[in-house]
């Protein structure tokens, strides 16, 4: 089984780290986690507040990616970054509850011929199914496992949102922290 290295990236006005290496300075700060024995070599992003730069380093060992919420915003720029980054004939997975933007983003990406294939992958973390599903689908197309997870996918609610505190918090909570939780825990070994 493969080492993986698993990335979390959280911030409302974080920029497009892996595709521009910079991070506005008023962005949330970027946290990212790995396994020891993967950061050697792997694709990673360090993103630093103080000087808004990121350090990405890359190995040619690396050819398989999961990224959820990938269909837009950083998510998709995330995993474009990575098709761009990783060596040819590498996979990127774009996770995206639905379908129709899902297949948009691999399009878009996919046009741009960087060497790298992003594919599909039906990925809604609210829903133990889904992550099951999608799981599978990647273990039975590599079955040494993936080598990058990024963990994008989350949920806010609006400042004018009218729904109690209580319903608030196990909504987010759901999406942000146990659905995450399910997917490191399902993907990884």
């Amino acid at each position: 089984m493969r080492s993986s290295v698993s990335f979390f990236f959280h911030g409302e006005n974080m920029g497009t780290c892996l595709t521009e290496h910079n991070i506005p300075s008023n962005s949330a700060p970027a946290c990212i986690a790995h396994d020891a024995r993967a950061a050697r070599g792997a694709v990673g992003c360090v993103a630093r507040r103080d000087t808004g730069t990121a350090i990405v380093t890359q190995s040619d060992n690396m050819k398989v990616a999961v990224v959820s919420g990938a269909n837009k915003g950083i998510g998709f720029h995330i995993a474009r970054g990575l098709c761009r980054g990783l060596p040819a004939s590498s996979i990127v997975y774009i996770g995206s509850r639905d379908a129709a933007n899902g297949e948009k983003a691999v399009a878009a990406i996919n046009a741009e011929g960087m060497g790298s294939e992003a594919k599909f992958l039906q990925l809604d973390l609210t829903d133990q199914a889904s992550i099951s599903a999608a799981v599978a689908r990647v273990r039975d197309a590599h079955p040494d496992g993936i080598d990058v997870l990024v963990n994008n996918a989350g949920f806010a609610f609006k400042n004018a949102a009218t729904e109690p505190t209580g319903v608030q918090a196990r909504v987010t909570l759901g999406v942000n922290y146990y659905g995450t939780r399910s997917v490191c825990a399902m993907f990884m070994p």
